[in-house]
């Protein structure tokens, strides 16, 4: 069976959707299948696969991003949407729609002494060629929000 997430069912399911190609002339295969974010989160092999922290992020709505597979999985409401990449530069185009439809969400807050500080992933990590990300300034809700 070809492999796309290495969970069985979605597999199954995506191995007989009809592929289509996108803007950016990617391959996707979208499927419905009703379950939550967390099936992703916990099913999908960590070594190849990542999330991509977005504003909406939510047990209905994830993405997921692989560099070794050039693939992207993004859940929405049991709509599953995988894009299979040919090459770095087709990767990196789906990852900058992604940033420019998603803003970043904070990977995690801290506060100490009062001072809360979100903690941003640097999405340059995510790239294959990090010079493709898009640098568009974050707006911060106060002065102490920083990237680490």
């Amino acid at each position: 069976m070809t492999t796309f997430t290495g969970i069985a069912l979605i597999d199954r399911l995506l191995v007989a959707a009809t592929p289509r190609v996108n803007d950016r002339g990617n391959e996707v295969r979208s499927i419905f299948h009703d379950a939550e974010r967390y099936l992703f989160d916990v099913q999908l092999d960590s070594s190849a696969w990542g999330q991509f922290d977005t504003t909406s992020d939510a047990a209905y709505f994830g993405v997921w991003l692989s560099k070794s597979k050039l693939s992207t999985l993004s859940y929405l409401e049991g709509d599953l949407y995988f894009v299979q990449c040919p090459d770095a530069e087709h990767y990196d185009a789906e990852l900058v729609d992604l940033c420019n439809v998603h803003p970043p969400a904070p990977a995690f807050t801290t506060i100490s002494d009062g001072v809360l500080t979100r903690h941003y992933v640097d999405r340059r990590e995510h790239f294959l060629d990090p010079e493709r990300c898009p640098r568009s300034p974050l707006q911060f809700d106060d002065e102490s929000d920083e990237e680490s």
